[in-house]
C-alpha cells in the first residue's frame, strides 16, 4: 500500500467534461507507471458510472462506486484504495445550486487526506456565466482548473483571466474526445488560440 495517497477530485457543472477528463488523467498517470484507482461518488449518473467502469476495465484500473453517498462510505473506499493516485468523480452541479455545492464540500470535510479539487470547465461556457461559475464553485475551494473542449472554442481568455484573478492554477486543457491523446498540460507562454 502506498503511504501517501494523492486524491484528485473533479468538480464542475453537468456536461463540462469531468468524466472524459478524469479518464484522460487516469490514462496519463498509467503512461507514467503510476497506480490509479477511480472512485465514483455520484450514484445517480449511470452513464458516467458505466463509462468509467468500462475505462477502468480496459486500462485494468481499480474501480469502486459509492452506494449511499455518505462521508463514512467515501472515507472507507479511500482507506481501502491501494493506488498512489485516487481519482474522485463527482456529479455535475449547477453553478446556481449553492446548497448542493455546500453538500459536496461537506462530503469531503474531515477526511484525513489532502484532496486536490479541480474545477473542470468547458471552453464553450457562455462568457456571461464564467465569473459566476468559477466564483460559486470556490465554495469547495478548488485549487486547479482544467479547460475542456478547446477544439470547439479555442478562445478561453476569459476563463484564464478569471483563474488568475482567483489565484487558481490552470493545469490542463483538452481538445477532443480521444483518451489519452487529447489532453495537454497548460503552458502559460502560449495564447489560447495557439493550443490547437
Amino acid at each position: 500500500m502506498h503511504k501517501e495517497k494523492k486524491l484528485l477530485c473533479f468538480i464542475g457543472t453537468p456536461g463540462s467534461g469531468k468524466t472524459t477528463t478524469l479518464a484522460k488523467i487516469a490514462s496519463s498517470f498509467l503512461k507514467e507507471n503510476k497506480t490509479v484507482e477511480i472512485i465514483v461518488t455520484d450514484r445517480y449518473n449511470m452513464g458516467s458510472c458505466h463509462f468509467l467502469e468500462s475505462v477502468s476495465s480496459l486500462f485494468e484500473i481499480n474501480f469502486t462506486k459509492v452506494f449511499q453517498s455518505g462521508k463514512e462510505e467515501v472515507l472507507e473506499l479511500i482507506n481501502r484504495a491501494e493506488a498512489e493516485y485516487i481519482l474522485l468523480h463527482t456529479r455535475g452541479i449547477s453553478h446556481n445550486d449553492v446548497e448542493e455545492l455546500k453538500k459536496l464540500k461537506s462530503l469531503f470535510e474531515d477526511i484525513p487526506y489532502k484532496i486536490n479539487f479541480t474545477l473542470v470547465i468547458s471552453a464553450t461556457i457562455k462568457d456571461n456565466i464564467i465569473d459566476e461559475t468559477m466564483d460559486t464553485f470556490n465554495i469547495v475551494d478548488y485549487q486547479n482548473v482544467i479547460i475542456t473542449k478547446t477544439d470547439k472554442c479555442p478562445d478561453c481568455e476569459h476563463i484564464i483571466k478569471k483563474a488568475k484573478e482567483l489565484n487558481k492554477a490552470i493545469s490542463h486543457y483538452t481538445n477532443g474526445q480521444r483518451i489519452p491523446n487529447d489532453i495537454r498540460r497548460f503552458e502559460n507562454t502560449k495564447k489560447p488560440w495557439e493550443w490547437i
